[in-house]
């Protein structure tokens, strides 16, 4: 949206337009109409930043906050290896133009109070698109390149919240919140080795060296597609959270980083962090499913905030298909009802009663 800004000479893109560049003039044009159908005070003509801009004032209007979140470069469906927007420099992902866009949107943040935090990219992981293996993935470039998008960020908005996601789907912090890890040479799954990184002057990230130090969140993800983590049980769990950055809420070490090869250093400073994506399908699975059930034990003993994926019911458009229906998303595929109530009573309802009220506010360290 915001490259498209730019490129019109700061005109913005009406819906209309938009969905039908994207998706071509039928598929735009029946989804547009769809969406105007439902939402009167809109025309074809009104922008995506005008809709936008309404949305976060209606929400703040019902006291709901809202947070951006960069997930994709070029819009399809997040994420994988191959689609071009894994990794800085990808195929479709400039540094230049993603900096600049997260500086447009802070901005824009700053009218709405309701915008308290953004997130500056979502799953970051190792590409396999053409060219991808020569884009050195590791924590060097990890943190040049977040580094640079946060002081753009704090340089327009010095009061917005700014999310960093994991290494490797969002996983894994653990040499950024680890006492003494050295970015040259620190674990990290899939990561391009540094040859010589044993021989190069230690370097270790402390967000004590940048302006925006009390206004950085950590966010991580674990789900059961997990290439290297075991989610087969709660101790193996905990032992991957605390590894991989929940350490920074100062808790204490789980008791199976002793069965599970180590690891378990404590944290350099304590920082938020939080959970950013739990979910799965929505069907009876969900009831017995390990890796929720842990999270969700884990989040409540440590009163850390999570985020639920997903609120939709259905896509506008997947695969070349109109109105599909999100078999993660709480909503059914009409958005009139959940689709599957017994998940929310005996399940999603329970846990959000069991954080409490305030239960957040409890762990200064895990909230922001």
């Amino acid at each position: 949206m915001i490259d498209a800004i730019y490129a019109s000479n700061q005109t913005e893109t009406p819906i209309l337009t938009a969905l039908s560049q994207s998706l071509g003039a039928d598929n735009g044009t029946a989804i547009t109409t769809a969406i105007l159908e439902h939402n009167p005070i809109w025309t074809a003509r009104t922008t995506r930043l005008k809709i936008l801009t309404d949305i976060t004032r209606i929400a703040a209007a019902k006291r709901l906050l809202v947070h951006p979140d960069a997930h994709v470069s070029r819009a399809g469906p997040c994420c994988s290896h191959t689609d071009g927007n894994a990794w800085f420099g990808d195929t479709h992902f400039s540094v230049a133009n993603w900096t600049r866009g997260l500086a447009y949107m802070a901005r824009w943040a700053g009218n709405h109070s309701n915008v308290v935090s953004m997130g500056l990219r979502n799953e970051l992981r190792e590409s396999w698109a053409p060219g991808g293996r020569e884009l050195e993935y590791n924590w060097v470039n990890y943190v040049g390149n977040m580094t640079e998008a946060a002081d753009a960020v704090h340089s327009v908005n010095p009061d917005i919240l700014m999310m960093w996601g994991g290494m490797q789907f969002g996983q894994d912090l653990s040499a950024l919140t680890t006492q003494g890890k050295n970015l040259w040479t620190a674990e990290c799954y899939r990561c391009s080795r540094i040859r010589d990184g044993y021989r190069r002057e230690p370097m270790e990230f402390d967000l004590a060296d940048h302006p925006w130090e009390d206004k950085v969140v950590w966010e991580l993800h674990l789900d059961e597609n997990s290439e290297d983590l075991d989610t087969g049980s709660c101790r193996a769990i905990e032992a991957d959270l605390y590894r991989n950055g929940f350490n920074a809420l100062g808790i204490p070490s789980p008791a199976a980083c002793n069965i599970t090869g180590g690891g378990c250093e404590p944290a350099k400073r304590l920082t938020p962090v939080i959970l950013s994506e739990v979910g799965r399908a929505q069907n009876e699975r969900l009831l017995n499913d390990t890796l929720l059930g842990c999270q969700r034990i884990y989040t409540t003993r440590n009163k850390v905030s999570w985020m639920m994926w997903s609120l939709a019911g259905s896509y506008r458009i997947r695969d070349g298909v109109l109105g599909v229906n999100d078999t993660w998303g709480l909503l059914n595929a009409t958005w009139d009802g959940w689709q599957y109530p017994e998940g929310v009573e005996d399940f999603w309802a329970p846990w959000v009663r069991d954080m409490g009220l305030n239960g957040a506010a409890s762990n200064s360290a895990g909230t922001a």
